[in-house]
């Protein structure tokens, strides 16, 4: 997708409101003061992939059985990240001041391809709000 090649996916993550819980409350108020699951996802150019939850996007890639595999160098492709995650051998990020034409070019083209998983998010929660919020609820009080 637009030129970006050995990319098999995007990563980033998004916050889910969910009820205020009755336990360990103050665990769930997210940096926009209401309760929420920050919810990372890796998916690819058709909107297919895994989803995660945890406290903030960089932590949950850092522990990820996946980040073990990119690190250890059992797979051989890139994932793209927004500026939020650390740039990696196998995590490309935008480049915050680009200097030339390439690095302009580059940005928009990760742009571009990393847009999939915002599209994959507002999909996500808009067909499945509701479902997303209880089973979160739910694994939270069975998994703690």
């Amino acid at each position: 997708m637009s030129g970006m090649p050995n990319v098999v996916g995007a990563v980033d993550g998004t916050l889910i409101p969910i009820i205020r819980p009755s336990e360990d409350e103050q665990i769930f108020v997210c940096r926009k003061n209401f309760h929420s699951l920050n919810v990372q996802a890796i998916c690819d150019a058709k909107m297919k992939g895994f989803i995660r939850s945890n406290t903030n996007d960089s932590f949950i890639m850092q522990n990820c059985s996946l980040n073990e595999k990119f690190e250890n160098k059992q797979v051989d492709v890139w994932l793209l990240g927004d500026s939020g995650y650390p740039l990696k051998p196998w995590l490309l990020t935008p480049s915050i001041n680009p200097s030339s034409n390439g690095e302009e070019k580059y940005n928009r083209c990760h742009k571009s391809t990393r847009n999939v998983i915002e599209r994959a998010f507002g999909l996500l929660k808009s067909r499945f709000r509701y479902k997303i919020v209880n089973m979160y609820i739910l694994w939270y009080y069975l998994y703690k």
